[in-house]
This record gives C-alpha cells, structure tokens and sequence, in this order.
C-alpha cells in the first residue's frame, strides 16, 4: 500500500512536468506535420510556377512514379493470370486482327475499363506536359474505332502533341519485342513500362521529360516484375543482340526497326503490321 501511495504521491508532483512534456511532444508533432506539409505544397507550388519536375530518387513525386507503375505493372500481371500467362492487348480483347487497336491510348482505356488500374495512376505528379486525368469513368462507350466496336472508352487520349491522359511510356505491342517479352512468365531485366524520355535518348533539356535542374532520371518497370530508377538511356542491365553482337540498349531509340527485339519505351500514336508511329516530347 505504501508503495501505490508513494508512487501516487509522485505523480501528483509531477503532473505540470508530465503535461509540459506532453504539450511539447504534441507541439513536435504540429511542427513535423506542418514541415510534411511545407514540403509537399513546395514541390506542388515548384511545379506548377516554373512548370518542371524533379527527377531525384527519395522526393515525394519519385516515389508517387514508382508506385504508380507499379500498380499499372501488378494490374496487367493479375489480368495474365487468366490468359495463359499473356498480358493483355486491345486487339485480342477487342476480339479483331485489327493491329491498329493495339496504340497506347487503347492500352490504358482497356486497363480502366476492366480495372486493372486508376485513372489517378496514370498520371506522373513529375510530368508538366500536356496532361490531365481521364475523369470519363462513368460513360464507358462503345464507339466505333476503325474495325468494330470496342470494350473500352475511345475518349482516352494519349497524345503528347495534344493532351494526353496518361503520363507512362510502354513498349510498343509489336516486333520481336513483343512476341517474347509481353508475357508475365519471363524474368529478364527488359522494359515494359516507365517514365518518358526524349526522342531517340538523346540529351535534350528542353525536353518536358527533364526536371528543373536539366537531368533527366525516371522508374522502369522490368519484365522480371521489378521497378528500377535509373539515370541513363542505356541502364546497364538492358542488352541486345545487334547486327555486330551484344551491346547496350538504349531504351528510347528503336535500334532494330519496329519488328526488331531491342527496347524501347515510348506513346503508340498509330501502328500496324508494318507501320509503327511513335511519339515523344
């Protein structure tokens, strides 16, 4: 009994010392919460004034593009697990032999119209091109698109030279590339989604795929499932067998022609059985 009385004894002496310690901590948590908070409308306000990105490894927004691409990438690998291991193309959806369905703005529309993905997510916070978010959710449409109908909305844009919906390049659904790596069975280091980046990857700081301090940096997402920032057109990891044996790939030229094997991320704007139109900014 005494020592519950002692032990009482003390806590009523140092309750003003128990409630400076308290109203401290809490104060602490005010200042952090608003240091948070001070950091994010910082980078918002950065973008929306002088309109470019940040492209660092550890921001806020490069960390939002490595989730973002991962969940596109988790999406289509759900969506594999009932098509033999295939990922999805609007064609074969789209039930036609009709190659023009399988552009980049089909790509996405049909990922949202079956769930596989956000309209939110689609959307890089580091991009300060000509974008915005598809907000057609609800008026999925039926709209004639060259060969039939298709199950997806056709009001989804993919245009960089206009205004597009989507912030991601892909590789193109077509060539070598496509027949051995769109699958969710392989596990090499080969490009299948990421960040945009200049024509050809050659320097261009004028390009809207740069940040602010004219470098340009971004997440790939690889056929082996994994999400990689890398700093460089040509990450170490992506090789290809080119006409005088293995070399470096730059992941933004097409080195082998459109049914060539070699990587390359980019906007579909138009493609068929021997035409492939591509788009960067």
């Amino acid at each position: 009994m005494k020592a519950r009385t002692f032990d009482r004894h003390l806590l009523h002496h140092r309750v003003p010392g128990a409630r400076f310690a308290f109203t401290m901590l809490g104060l602490l948590i005010t200042v952090a919460c608003i240091i948070v908070l001070v950091v994010i409308l910082a980078s918002s306000i950065d973008k929306s004034v002088t309109g470019e990105g940040n492209t660092r490894q550890g921001t806020v927004n490069s960390f939002q593009d490595q989730m973002n691409l991962n969940m596109i990438y988790k999406g289509m690998t759900i969506a594999a697990l009932s098509n033999n291991g295939d990922y999805l193309v609007p064609s074969k959806v789209a039930r036609s032999r009709d190659w023009s369905l399988n552009t980049t703005a089909n790509l996405y529309a049909m990922m949202l119209h079956q769930r596989l993905v956000a309209a939110e997510q689609l959307i890089s916070p580091n991009d300060y091109g000509n974008v915005e978010q598809y907000d057609g959710m609800s008026a999925y449409s039926n709209m004639n698109s060259g060969s039939g109908n298709v199950p997806w909305s056709t009001a989804f844009k993919a245009d960089l030279s206009r205004v597009s919906n989507t912030s991601y390049a892909h590789m193109p659904l077509i060539g070598d590339r496509f027949e051995q790596h769109w699958n969710s069975n392989r596990s090499q280091p080969f490009p299948l989604f990421g960040t945009r980046g200049p024509l050809d990857g050659q320097h261009n700081p004028d390009s809207y795929t740069y940040g602010a301090d004219g470098t340009w940096a971004g997440w790939v997402v690889m056929a082996d499932g994994s999400v990689q920032h890398i700093a460089s057109f040509s990450p170490p990891a992506v090789r290809y067998q080119g006409m005088s044996g293995p070399g470096s790939d730059n992941i933004f030229a097409m080195e082998e022609g459109i049914y060539g094997g070699d990587a390359i991320l980019t906007f579909t704007t138009s493609i068929s059985e021997d035409d492939l139109e591509v788009q960067h900014d």
